[in-house]
């Protein structure tokens, strides 16, 4: 199994704690997976234990196709081995968003160095 990451949108559930008050959200996520189906399914039941629905996820690639982890920002590291180790799902900062316009500011790609 490889790591993977991408960018996920999200939104809300109803019970959302995670999300109170907000339209929606982008988030880095890394996981083991065996592919790029396996990590959708394990992002999405990750992120229903919080309360939050997957809108889309892109930018999905192994973490490898960045030619080494020391290409990726120290923050996306950490959660690589905390994925690595735990073999779950982690997730970076939730950036949320109110409004369309909000939500145009963090189309960002996935964070690098």
């Amino acid at each position: 199994m490889k790591l993977w990451i991408g960018r996920a949108e999200v939104f809300p559930l109803p019970t959302s704690q995670i999300l109170k008050g907000a339209k929606g959200a982008f988030v880095n996520v890394i996981s083991p997976a065996e592919n790029a189906a396996d990590f959708r399914n394990r992002v999405v039941r990750a992120l229903s234990n919080l309360a939050v629905g997957l809108k889309s996820l892109e930018e999905t690639k192994p973490i490898d196709w960045f030619g080494s982890r020391t290409n990726i920002s120290e923050d996306l590291e950490r959660l690589a081995v905390e994925a690595e180790a735990s073999g779950e799902p982690r997730f970076s900062t939730f950036h949320k968003y109110e409004s369309e316009d909000e939500k145009e500011l963090g189309k960002g790609g996935v964070s690098g160095r």
